[in-house]
């Protein structure tokens, strides 16, 4: 009896895993674009992956999936197909908002009042790890539905890398953690040149944090409340729920913001020879390193011996609605010893002494994004304590997107004021860095709590 009880508990088990996996693929979606003939036949001219992330019926793919088909007068449809306990069922999709300025992810929606509830996938917008383990899902061309497993390897602030071998199809994807959450979605791989395949363990997803602005529509209905939508805003890009829709429309309006931050100190001798970096992906939290060397002079340790060091520390700060802080220090001390060409002492005094200098560096490295909808005022963009940094204002004024403006090696202090198109959406990126380096008997430091808003 315990046998067969047993037993019975393991299929248990197992039948409740494999109904769990059923309908998480039911929430995986093959897009389909399909292009209307002169004689109303339609032709499906490429496809994609995505995955419904809510009952009411959205779900996230990649923006290069969908954008063209979207644009008005292309003359295609979007369509998603899934399966179901009745078998396969294909709906049209529409456009809720893409992600967060250049960010290569969309949210879309299937039709209301197909279903009361769809099936759909739990998902986390906090960033993973590098060597986080990772499944994308999705669908290759002219192929069914296929799972690929590989590590994080690589973070940047708009993509992360990974090792896993996405196919060609397989765009827009969900990319779960190993409690089955979303992450991110797949973005590609790179070609190997003079090929058209795909370079293995070389391909790259987008982080869901950047999905912020368009994801706020489902927070909004899950609370209750409905997003701002107001009337000098292009609600199909940029909702979000965090702004009051009374706003008005000479303001700008303030749809997000990222930041990342790197340490890293260096040196010949001790645990600065093996320092590691240190990186975050959020705002607010700040990292240090520090590591010091193990200089030893000949006969005595202590003769003529000036210890390496080196100290990092950055933060990338969300200080109030429309800034962001950049805040770092480094510090970086020269080594010193004394040694014995011919490896010899005499009272404790290197014979033939002569001295050997160490190196000790810091480098921190920042970046932050602001991202908004203009007004019909000028936008002025202001920073202070930010010497040597970089902005690149990215403007979104038409379907494909134009660069605006690029400023570099910023003076210390200043500011810009351009007139931007009202109700168009922008993203202000700045990156700062610092990097000092001491050798022998010298030291050197940098610190800096800069500042940039844009208002």
């Amino acid at each position: 009896m315990p046998r067969v009880m047993l037993a019975g508990f393991l299929l248990l088990l197992w039948l409740s895993a494999a109904l769990a996996q059923a309908a998480d693929r039911d929430a995986l979606v093959r897009i389909e674009i399909e292009q209307r003939r002169p004689d109303g036949s339609a032709k499906v001219i490429s496809t994609g992956s995505g995955a419904v992330i809510d009952r009411k019926g959205f779900m996230l793919t990649a923006r290069h999936v969908v954008e063209e088909a979207l644009k008005q007068g292309s003359g295609l449809r979007v369509y998603g197909r899934l399966r179901s306990k009745d078998g396969v069922e294909r709906y049209p999709l529409d456009l809720v908002g893409y992600g967060l300025g250049e960010a290569d992810i969309a949210l879309l929606q299937f039709p209301t009042g197909v279903k009361d509830e769809w099936d759909f996938l739990p998902y986390d917008t906090n960033d993973l790890a590098v060597q986080d383990a990772i499944t994308g899902w999705g669908f290759p061309i002219e192929q069914d539905l296929q799972p690929i497993a590989g590590q994080v390897t690589l973070k940047e602030v708009l993509i992360f890398r990974a090792n896993a071998n996405f196919i060609f199809g397989m765009s827009g994807g969900p990319v779960l953690d190993q409690q089955g959450r979303v992450r991110g979605v797949v973005k590609g791989g790179s070609i190997i040149p003079g090929t058209e395949q795909l370079a293995p363990g070389l391909t790259f997803f987008v982080p869901l944090r950047l999905a912020t602005p368009a994801l706020s529509v489902i927070i909004a209905q899950q609370s209750g409340t409905e997003p701002a939508t107001s009337g000098d805003i292009d609600t199909a890009k940029d909702l979000d729920s965090s702004q009051p829709p009374s706003r008005s429309p000479q303001e700008i309006r303030i749809l997000g913001k990222t930041g990342r931050a790197r340490v890293q100190v260096f040196g010949e001798s001790g645990s600065l020879f093996n320092s590691s970096p240190s990186n975050t992906d959020e705002v607010n939290k700040p990292i240090s390193v520090s590591a010091r060397g193990d200089e030893r002079s000949d006969c005595d340790d202590d003769f003529e011996r000036t210890i390496s060091t080196a100290l990092s520390k950055s933060e990338v700060r969300d200080t109030d609605k429309s800034g962001l802080s950049f805040v770092y220090q480094t510090e970086a001390a020269g080594g010193h010893y004394a040694v014995s060409p011919v490896q010899s002492c005499f009272l404790g005094v290197p014979v033939g002494k002569s001295g050997r200098d160490t190196n000790g560096r810091a480098e921190a490295e920042l970046e932050g994004a602001i991202s908004f909808i203009a007004g019909s005022k000028p936008t002025e963009i202001r920073w202070r304590d930010m010497e040597g940094a970089s902005l690149r204002l990215d403007g979104f004024v038409d379907e494909d997107g134009s660069l605006v403006r690029s400023l570099s090696s910023l003076p210390a202090e200043g500011s810009k004021t351009l007139q931007l198109q009202s109700g168009k959406r922008y993203e202000l990126i700045v990156r700062a860095q610092a990097r000092v380096s001491a050798s022998g008997a010298s030291s050197q430091a940098r610190v800096a709590n800069g500042f940039v808003e844009v208002r």
